[in-house]
């Protein structure tokens, strides 16, 4: 291929299905692919990708397959590849896994680099419950990296800022519970939103020793996704 850069688009129809899930689904499988060693890509929503492909014009396609189609357009990197799955339930494990394997290899010359993905579904909004089992999950996974007999490390340890984001902004619980009512909760139940509000907020505490462990916030998910 004589252009340079892929995104991957993961199309599904199912209305309790959203971006979310896809995301913590592609947290998992980044993380067995690569054990967290992975090159950096952006998220695109469908309005950008169906703006960069004219509302997905079919002058534009470059190759069809029995699973996805490929675009081809044109923009401020160069030529740009947009895969889009067809949208059956079965193809989301095969475009997930595509998708950390690119990032796995991306550096690689040789081979088209990643450029970005979209989550997103065409409809429908991820229920409290579920939201709550994806965070559970992506906790355990981060858990098991901090766990991990065989550490991670990065040689290139110099400092890039004084400030953290703790440092930046530190909501209050109220805040964060009035975010939720606002934001998240359509269908939770009261004792389960107050107790996310209080873990998110001992999450952003300024002073590290009063922060939980991940560890400990996987035990709190878990015990929020019980009430």
């Amino acid at each position: 291929m004589s252009w340079k850069t892929l995104i991957t688009c993961c199309s599904r129809t199912t209305s309790n299905k959203s971006s979310l899930k896809n995301g913590g689904l592609l947290v998992e499988k980044l993380i067995r692919v690569s054990n967290g060693d992975y090159n950096p890509f952006f998220i695109f929503t469908e309005q950008e990708l169906k703006q960069a492909t004219k509302d997905y014009d079919q002058d534009l396609v470059c190759l069809v397959d029995d699973n996805y189609k490929l675009f081809r357009v044109l923009e401020n990197r160069g030529a740009v590849l947009i895969k889009k799955t067809n949208e059956h339930e079965e193809l989301v494990e095969y475009c997930i896994r595509e998708i950390a394997v690119a990032a796995y290899v991306s550096s690689n010359m040789n081979l088209v680099k990643l450029l970005g993905c979209c989550l997103e579904s065409k409809k429908g909004v991820i229920p409290w419950r579920q939201r709550i089992r994806i965070a559970a999950q992506v906790a355990d996974a981060i858990a098991y990296l901090h766990l991990a007999s065989d550490y991670m490390t990065n040689p290139d340890t110099t400092p890039v800022a004084e400030s953290s984001l703790i440092s930046v902004s530190s909501p209050k619980r109220i805040d964060l519970l009035m975010f939720l009512k606002a934001n998240l909760i359509r269908d939770g139940k009261d004792n389960a939103l107050e107790a996310s509000a209080e873990l998110a907020a001992s999450c952003v505490e300024i002073l590290p020793e009063k922060r939980p462990t991940i560890e400990e916030v996987a035990k709190k998910l878990k015990h929020i996704q019980n009430m």
